[in-house]
């Protein structure tokens, strides 16, 4: 266990006394503002590199800053002579953003993950390394941009850690709850005393507890199906890849130090626990404590952080799926659940085989289709995708992408479709489900490009229907258009019981879940789709030349049929319609392109303030309302109001908004959720030139969702949804 100190940054000294070494970065080029490579000869003589990185602030004195938001990105040095006992470095995240991690390496071994990078400079200290020899850190930068200063360290000899002794005590409250037929959890409340554990070793046997050998000082145990190890304060662990109705005897040993040096207790009685595990299909499948709990952040960083949760997966042979549908895709009445056809098929009869016409036999369909991917395991055999279809439907189907169709060229019994796709973005030929089905399908899509996120990227150029859907990277993975239209999906039709069921049954077959069924607000956190029909970008007016001009832009417009724009002296005396917008001769009424639109106002040329508000009109006949503007038609003004960009959106915990006037004058933010409700305002009085305004709700009784960033001056009001997810 490599133990983390986190200090609050107070000027220190660049080497502390007994250190081995250090890099302050006295000796980097200065000055250079561009994310670029950068080699440099550091204090010791040795030669750092450093990715996607510039050299123009400080934090102590010169630092280097990366630039980790789309690619984890590093500093580095090699040939550092005498070991490292221990390492500090301080840190400080730069700009806007959130969620950013540290990691050191130390000859390729991570010896500290996930250390926090804050807007307050840190310095975070890892001590207990105790690697001997010539050495190559690497300092790792994700999810933001971040600076590094005052590198410093110590030998693993002479000036080295100071090593513990033995645990005090044993941990207490061992448990294994709710165990599912392959798998199950341990856990337990940590060990207490003047030395506390470094860790904790876990062993276990299936033929009782006098079978587990105790572990001997000094000699670290390799981690296997019954053998497991867990840092002080994680207080849990699971045990996959398990045999189902059988029953494990595990004992668990906390020690201090690592490697060579480790020191187990071993004395007295080490706790232990019995657990059997659910017979399977007999209830178990349910969610394992903490299967999740390392699931933190979004975006890319959730996505890749859910990846590392469900890879490396129990697969399973092509020749076993039709035994295992009958756990997976069994409807009420035994029969097999097909989501193509409303043909009723009984397991284990008519599996395909020829077929000539719908009803003749069932096979397993591949719903991201296998050419995709160019048949390669594990992905052609995991359930998660695969399912029993009608084999003519399936034929009918053939590779072709999810899609949306208004005039089929085919339809099977059940009423799914064939033909061209009637969404912007891509007008191949694509197969649409019916709506039951939809969500189902979409999270097996995210799944898909979740799962296999190592591989995913390499995937775009198989085949042309491949390259219609996948984008070519492991973020967002997919297609504008595709995302668009699967998260729509995935909104429109919520996770089922079905989906519930299917989900358990595959995790007791495969060790492994669809986390979108599981927690399906992680399609949101992950994608940062908004829950509303017409995505507004912007809602804007300004007096100019005795009018007023009205600007409104979308991002993607979901069934809407159009706009209507009203008028008022006052609120209270209420609106007047003065303009609409119709929309429901667009070629796409029902795509996800957005647009642009500005209407003017020929208002009286007398000094006074008029109101305006927006409305959207779905397909359906819903109307939604946007926050109220206010427009001062003459008298004093701020000159020319922009903002340039609102980062991060969706945000938690904090949104900034970076935005610029002409002229000087005093302004008003307010933020405004749907429903008009004020969360917050503020008057600033501002200068001219550019400036930010940061809102943070943590701590505030503030829901997650769309909320409206409204900044008014005299003669402007600029009105920016932002959506915030908790």
């Amino acid at each position: 266990m490599h133990k983390l100190l986190f200090l609050f940054f107070l000027p220190v000294l660049n080497v502390l006394s007994f250190a081995q070494g250090s890099e302050t970065f006295s000796n980097i080029p200065t000055g250079q503002s561009s994310y670029a490579s950068r080699t440099w000869t550091g204090d010791n003589g040795l030669q750092w590199t450093a990715s996607k990185a510039r050299t123009d602030l400080t934090i102590t004195g010169p630092a280097i800053t990366v630039d980790g938001r789309t690619t984890t990105e590093s500093i580095s040095v090699t040939g550092i002579p005498g070991g490292i006992g221990s390492i500090t470095l301080t840190h400080r995240q730069e700009f806007t953003g959130s969620g950013g991690l540290l990691t050191v390496k130390i000859n390729g071994e991570t010896v500290g993950s996930a250390i926090p990078i804050t807007t307050t400079a840190t310095a975070s200290t890892i001590t207990n390394i105790g690697i001997s020899g010539t050495i190559a850190l690497t300092i790792e930068i994700t999810s933001v941009r971040a600076s590094v200063d005052d590198i410093t360290w110590t030998g693993s000899d002479g000036g080295g850690p100071v090593l513990k002794g033995e645990p005090s005590s044993y941990p207490t409250s061992v448990i294994a709850p709710n165990p599912a037929a392959t798998s199950f959890s341990v856990e337990w409340l940590d060990a207490v005393g003047d030395t506390l554990p470094d860790g904790y070793l876990l062993k276990g046997s299936a033929t009782g507890f006098a079978s587990i050998p105790s572990p001997v000082d000094g000699v670290a145990e390799l981690t296997g199906v019954l053998t497991k190890t867990a840092s002080f304060g994680v207080e849990t662990v699971l045990f996959t890849g398990l045999e189902a109705s059988t029953t494990y005897y595990l004992k668990i040993f906390p020690y201090t130090n690592s490697g060579a040096s480790i020191n187990y207790k071993t004395d007295g009685e080490a706790p232990q626990v019995s657990v059997t595990t659910a017979s399977s299909g007999g209830g178990g499948g349910d969610i394992p404590a903490g299967y999740y709990q390392t699931a933190t952040g979004s975006g890319a960083t959730l996505k890749t952080n859910l990846y590392n949760i469900i890879k490396g997966h129990t697969s399973v042979s092509y020749n076993s799926l039709y035994t295992h549908f009958q756990s997976t895709d069994s409807r009420s009445d035994g029969k097999i659940w097909d989501m193509y056809s409303n043909v009723t098929w009984t397991h284990g009869q008519k599996q395909c085989g020829s077929y000539s016409q719908e009803g003749d036999c069932y096979n397993r369909e591949h719903s991201f289709p296998a050419s995709w991917f160019n048949d390669a395991s594990p992905m052609y055999s995991d359930l998660f995708h695969l399912y029993p279809t009608d084999g003519y439907v399936n034929n009918r189907r053939s590779n072709y992408p999810f899609g949306r169709v208004n005039s089929p060229s085919y339809t099977s019994q059940n009423g799914s479709k064939v033909g061209s796709n009637s969404t912007p973005g891509f007008s191949g030929t694509v197969f649409e489900p019916i709506d039951e089905y939809k969500g189902d399908f979409a999270r097996t899509v995210f799944y898909m490009v979740t799962r296999y996120e190592n591989l995913v990227s390499g995937w775009e150029n198989n085949t042309s229907n491949a390259d219609a859907v996948l984008s070519g990277n492991t973020f967002p993975a997919l297609e504008q258009w595709a995302l668009d239209l699967y998260w729509q999906w995935h909104q429109d039709d919520p996770v089922s019981q079905k989906e519930i069921d299917r989900n358990k049954a595959i995790y007791e077959i495969q060790d492994n879940r669809n986390p979108y069924i599981d927690h399906p607000e992680y399609v949101d956190l992950v994608w940062g789709g908004v829950a509303t029909a017409v995505e507004l970008t912007d809602w804007s007016g300004h007096w100019i030349n005795g009018s007023v001009r009205l600007n409104w832009s979308t991002e993607s417009e979901w069934e809407s049929a159009g706009f209507e724009v009203f008028r008022s002296d006052h609120p209270a005396d209420g609106f007047r319609k003065i303009a609409s917008v119709d929309l429901t001769d667009k070629k796409a009424p029902h795509g996800t392109n957005g647009g642009q639109y500005e209407w003017t106002d020929l208002v009286p040329h007398q000094a006074r303030v008029w109101y305006y508000r927006l409305d959207e009109l779905s397909a359906s006949g819903e109307r939604t309302s946007y926050p109220v503007i206010r427009v001062k038609s003459t008298g004093e003004t701020i000159g020319k109001l922009e903002v340039h960009s609102i980062w991060p959106n969706p945000f938690n915990p904090s949104v900034q908004m970076d935005y610029s006037v002409a002229t000087g004058g005093e302004a008003t933010i307010s933020v405004v959720s749907v429903l008009g409700q004020v969360q917050m305002t503020q008057k600033i009085q501002l200068t001219p030139g550019r400036h930010e305004w940061q809102w943070s709700p943590t701590g505030q009784p503030v829901a997650s969702g769309v909320y409206y960033i409204i900044i008014r001056t005299a003669g402007s009001t600029i009105s920016k949804p932002v959506v915030y997810l908790k």
